[in-house]
């Protein structure tokens, strides 16, 4: 239980660098950051059917199979950027 109080407190620390973030916006962005630094972990690419039969493109990211302390070392990571940065 310790490594998810941890990882709420980094995140909250990194929403304080974001204020104007609703909170599923800032974790959408979490998991999109995540994914551009680390070789495009949990890229989920492809294409659905819509009306008509058309195929419109969709992409996500899917964090599941991400352990909790890579994902608190990446926090940390953006916290010391962001104090580094101000």
């Amino acid at each position: 239980m310790e490594h998810k109080s941890k990882i709420i407190s980094l995140v909250y620390e990194i929403w304080k660098f974001h204020p104007t973030m609703r909170f599923f916006q800032l974790l959408d962005w979490l998991g999109y950051e995540y994914s551009s630094r680390n070789d495009r972990f949990g890229r989920r690419e492809g294409y659905e059917t819509v009306s008509k039969g058309d195929k419109q493109p969709y992409l996500f990211i899917d964090l599941y199979y991400l352990e909790d302390k890579q994902f608190e070392e990446f926090l940390l990571t953006l916290i010391s950027e962001q104090h580094d940065s101000t």
